[in-house]
């Protein structure tokens, strides 16, 4: 996105996100590796912030510290960045084939581009299933690179179903593996309703 010809909007949004992601992982340092130093920083807040409020956010810092145990080790985190790169470069491979089978002619980071929309359009509260986020971002999406309306529509229903045909299909292959069974879900439902 960074050295493409994209709108200057999209260009300025990418560096935003890029200053954004490298405040996150200093923060992650500082919070993992110098934790008193970082609730030292925030204690004047708890001057200002009413009482409940500091015990939510000293809650939440201790949940987030416990979650950072998990990728406490180099090895963890090498994995866990190998393995998202891959993720995110076969969601775009997936996006590219897609656009080609649509009859849409774009550059391959065009798919990387509307992924990353995507990606900022279904973190929106929605309906089950990212409906209507989904379909509304990849439009947005598409129409960076004058793509009709229409024709982004049709792409994104056909992607979407695929996408969410395969996540549905695989669910319920896994469920015998995962000693789960229809009775059981549901048994939850009803006790989750009443």
């Amino acid at each position: 996105m960074l050295f493409s010809d994209l709108p200057q909007w999209l260009i300025k949004s990418g560096y935003f996100s890029l200053i954004i992601i490298i405040l996150l992982i200093f923060m992650i340092y500082m919070i993992y590796y110098k934790l008193e130093y970082t609730l030292n920083l925030f204690r004047p807040l708890n001057k200002i912030l009413p009482q409940k409020v500091e015990l939510i956010m000293k809650k939440l810092i201790k949940t987030f510290i416990n979650g950072l145990i998990v990728i406490s080790n180099l090895k963890t985190i090498l994995h866990t960045m190998v393995f998202s790169i891959i993720i995110w470069v076969l969601s775009a491979l997936t996006i590219y084939y897609f656009l080609l089978s649509n009859n849409i002619d774009l550059p391959i980071y065009s798919s990387f581009v509307i992924l990353f929309i995507m990606i900022i359009g279904i973190s929106i509260p929605s309906a089950p299933g990212f409906l209507w986020n989904w379909q509304y971002a990849c439009i947005l999406a598409l129409s960076i690179f004058n793509i009709s309306k229409n024709d982004a529509l049709a792409f994104s229903i056909v992607y979407y179903i695929s996408a969410m045909g395969i996540t549905i299909l695989f669910g319920l292959l896994s469920l015998p593996f995962m000693n789960v069974s229809f009775d059981g879900l549901k048994h939850l439902f009803r006790l989750k309703h009443n």
